[in-house]
């Protein structure tokens, strides 16, 4: 659990995204986020601001020009220097004041405190605490977050799975390198066992042509969406996304080189929302297009 409760006047993220000096340049609001919300601010060269507390978790991914940061929890100052490449952390429901002095480009993370917590509960951390930080070391944390800049730039195929397998990662390394936690050694703990996993890959294999959710993989398991993300990685050396997609780019092989289906039947088939979306999915994964794939190994 964590140590600071609920502050009577917290504000949401939407809330007190309005005390930010300057507007959003990109943000999560039209994309029906889930438990995480993302923005991108570029604050003017210095500025000051006591905004009320937040009921969410705040984690700054720093994007671009370094500055002295300095953030007031509950009367007392952290100060730092921050650069690109590097993340703060405030946890939830804190009194806060921000300075700073340059023009820092940021990726403003908002994490739902419960979601942290039932992640810490599913992976068996009976106990935790947040720790606050200004210029904090974690490429991880830093990579997600670019990963959830890129979903806020137009409506991408598999848009859902994906923020919600960067979220659980996204709770799993806050756990790991950023949470004081009293559970002992809690990666011998994180294992899917032989029934769960053969559940899985059942309903992956009999499911390629539906548009399902890693939260639906998840559940055919008999497992909770954030403990089965990271679960499954450690099994198969994938997250469950990227599984579901390598399995229904196999299939559209074997529909391409074994019957005369058109394309566009054959993206029906395997799942994909579209033929343009098959085709761009199967060219990233195998370096050549669909119908160049079936020419060449229909011979």
């Amino acid at each position: 659990m964590l140590r600071k409760s609920q502050h009577p006047d917290a504000l949401s993220p939407q809330e007190w995204a309005s005390f930010m000096p300057t507007p959003a340049q990109t943000s999560s609001d039209s994309h029906g986020w889930t438990s995480i919300t993302a923005r991108r601010h570029l604050h003017p060269t210095r500025g000051h601001i006591e905004p009320p507390p937040l009921a969410a978790h705040f984690i700054v991914i720093h994007l671009d020009t370094p500055g002295d940061l300095g953030v007031r929890l509950n009367g007392e100052w952290l100060r730092g220097h921050s650069r690109p490449g590097q993340i703060s952390i405030m946890s939830a429901n804190q009194e806060n004041a921000w300075e700073w002095s340059s023009a820092i480009d940021s990726l403003h993370v908002c994490l739902d405190p419960q979601v942290l917590r039932r992640t810490a509960r599913e992976a068996e951390f009976p106990a935790f605490e947040l720790t606050d930080g200004i210029g904090l070391e974690n490429p991880a944390i830093y990579n997600i977050g670019l990963g959830l800049l890129d979903e806020l730039h137009g409506n991408k195929p598999g848009s859902r799975a994906y923020v919600q397998a960067l979220t659980q990662t996204f709770c799993l390394e806050l756990l790991r390198g950023h949470c004081t936690l009293l559970a002992e050694e809690p990666d011998e703990r994180l294992a899917l066992s032989p029934h769960k996993l053969k559940a899985a890959l059942d309903f992956v294999e009999a499911s390629l042509a539906q548009n399902i959710s890693v939260e639906d993989i998840a559940t055919a398991a008999h497992s909770s969406p954030c403990h089965f993300a990271h679960t499954f990685r450690k099994a198969m050396g994938v997250s469950p996304y990227h599984y579901l997609l390598q399995r229904r780019i196999e299939r559209a092989k074997v529909l391409l080189r074994e019957t005369d289906a058109r394309i566009s039947d054959v993206a029906l088939a395997t799942g994909f929302s579209s033929q343009s979306h098959f085709t761009a999915c199967f060219h990233r994964t195998c370096r050549e297009t669909p119908g160049r794939f079936r020419q060449r190994t229909g011979d």
